[in-house]
């Protein structure tokens, strides 16, 4: 068996049929990278008949002195219970990593290190690949629950275990699916953003960021992801909006129609026991347009189509992972993220993409942790957590200490 570097088009094409194949492990990152001027490699470890059996991105971090490290994000794409293969690969890692003077390597599998009842963690028995990496002079960090260089805490919905969508929904804790209910009534439009319309995805993005004395990436992130990844067809930067003059002018005219039930009806005087009811059922109508009309009082008759939230998410035949939701703080009235990854668990459901990843998760434990509310809301889908195996490093030189 051989290591050597392989084109992106040839990674792509082992990757998407490979059980572990995800978002950093994806052609899309590699484009992505590169356009940031992030040093990447491509690997391909192939057996005596010449064929692919196992690969990984790569990509170069530089500290401020310049030193270099290695990092794989969620991979290797490899049968990890094959020792023979696994201990070729890591094998010619290294001697790979040696050659392009590297002075640190950190990998990060995609493979369950804990699963999770509730908040307890239950390990897994991993030590068959542990005690590899080990043998190799690799050490292995603590579990860390808690935001890391990379996510490894993630809160996941299986899809797969449902008939039907409606099925799903109804797994959801009745409060949130009376939440989404009221969000779908105000008629909110989830559309794909082009790459020259990304400012208005930024622009949320920074401001729940602000919100959350949190700092956003740069604009041109954002632009290197979309570029990276849209050959492939894989990235999605959605954006909520609603129509402020078009809902206010249907309720209204809604308004103006069951006042005149009511008042159709009230002239009928006395009432028989029917038509008491069918007044009572015309007035709890009223009430709710009148509900409706009140969270917006506040927004200008003047507003036409306003973006309220927003979420960048990537997906592919394995699974959709949601990497970041936001909204405007002053129309998060409307729950423009239930209704977002309502609908993007919808489109998954009905493609048959059943992994559904909410990705970064932390301060599950912690009720003074920034993360504990999110993971609180996070929950009311109905999901499970699940923690990666922790993290292996291996220093290659003196220069490593300085990292």
């Amino acid at each position: 068996m051989y290591l050597k570097e392989i084109s992106l088009g040839e990674f792509q094409e082992f990757a998407v049929g490979h059980p572990l194949y995800n978002f950093f492990q994806s052609r899309g990152m590699a484009e992505s990278q590169s356009i940031r001027n992030i040093e990447n490699y491509a690997l391909g470890l192939f057996d005596e008949n010449e064929n692919l059996i196992a690969a990984t991105l790569c990509f170069v971090s530089l500290n401020r002195r310049f030193i270099r490290t290695m990092n794989v994000n969620y991979g290797f794409l490899i049968d990890y219970s094959n020792r023979e293969i696994l201990s070729s690969f890591i094998k010619q890692f290294v001697k790979f990593c040696r050659r392009k003077r590297i002075a640190k390597i950190r990998i990060n599998p995609y493979i369950l290190g804990f699963s999770y009842t509730e908040e307890t963690p239950v390990k897994i028995d991993n030590s068959q690949i542990e005690n590899l990496f080990k043998e190799f002079g690799f050490s292995q960090s603590d579990p860390i629950i808690d935001y890391t260089r990379l996510v490894n805490l993630m809160f996941v919905k299986d899809l797969s275990e449902f008939d039907t969508f409606d099925d799903v929904v109804k797994s959801f804790q009745p409060n949130l699916q009376r939440l989404i209910k009221k969000a779908l009534q105000y008629d909110i439009k989830i559309s794909p953003v082009t790459y020259d319309e990304l400012e208005r995805y930024y622009k949320i993005e920074c401001a729940s960021a602000e919100k959350n004395d949190t700092s956003a990436r740069n604009l041109a992130y954002y632009q290197s992801i979309f570029q990276g990844y849209s050959p492939i067809d894989e990235v999605l930067f959605l954006i909520a909006s609603l129509d402020i003059k078009k809902y206010r002018e249907e309720k209204e005219n809604k308004k103006r129609e069951i006042q005149e039930n009511i008042k159709t009806i009230n002239n009928q005087a006395p009432l028989s026991r029917k038509m008491k009811n069918k007044l009572g059922a015309e007035q709890e109508i009223l009430d709710g347009i009148n509900n409706r009309l009140k969270d917006i009082e506040d927004i200008p008759a003047t507003a036409g189509i306003i973006d309220i939230g927003g979420c960048l998410a990537i997906k592919n035949s394995n699974e959709i992972t949601v990497l970041e939701m936001a909204q405007y703080e002053e129309f998060e009235r409307f729950s423009p993220t239930s209704v977002i990854y309502y609908k993007l668990m919808e489109s998954a459901f009905a493609e048959g993409i059943y992994r559904f990843n909410f990705y970064g998760t932390y301060g599950i434990n912690d009720p003074e942790s920034k993360g504990y509310n999110i993971y609180q809301y996070k929950k009311k889908f109905d999901g499970k957590l699940e923690q990666l195996i922790p993290e292996f490093e291996l220093n290659l030189n003196f220069l490593a200490k300085f990292i």
